[in-house]
């Protein structure tokens, strides 16, 4: 017979939970996330696009020739700027209603998606890579701020 005091501890621990209320904190919070997001995608998806496009036109000569760079650099700031906001809408109002699983899962994604797509330039590629990179920062910061509390 196993001996023990009569207690049972409970076997899954339990996560803290803190609200989540809508505030200039969690507004600046979101533009922050929707700045590095959008940021490390467009450091990451501007030379991918430029060498696929070289790639398509035969070379980097050919590129630098037809590569006007007053209109690519307002291109590319339009860009940034769009997903910028576009993330921080999103991160702030899954912050306000507290909304933890995963961003495709997300009604509000959606709504911003089809949005996007109504654009001219349909940037519907660069939203979807922003919004993951969003994804992945916030499971990343959830991990390392919701430690197991013992009880």
């Amino acid at each position: 017979m196993p001996q023990g005091s009569g207690i049972r501890v409970a076997t899954e621990p339990r996560r803290v939970k803190t609200p989540s209320q809508p505030s200039l904190r969690s507004a600046s919070n979101a533009v922050i996330d929707g700045l590095v997001s959008a940021g490390i995608y467009v450091l990451f998806a501007i030379p991918v696009d430029l060498a696929f496009t070289a790639y398509r036109i035969a070379g980097w000569t050919s590129l630098s020739r037809q590569l006007g760079l007053p209109e690519t650099l307002g291109r590319i700031s339009a860009q940034f700027t769009l997903l910028v906001i576009l993330v921080s809408v999103l991160a702030f109002l899954r912050q306000r209603a507290g909304t933890i699983r995963f961003v495709l899962l997300d009604w509000k994604w959606w709504v911003i998606a089809l949005v996007v797509y109504a654009l001219p330039t349909k940037p519907i590629v660069n939203w979807v890579g922003a919004s993951l990179i969003y994804q992945y920062r916030q499971r990343r910061r959830r991990m390392a701020q919701d430690p197991v509390a013992p009880e």
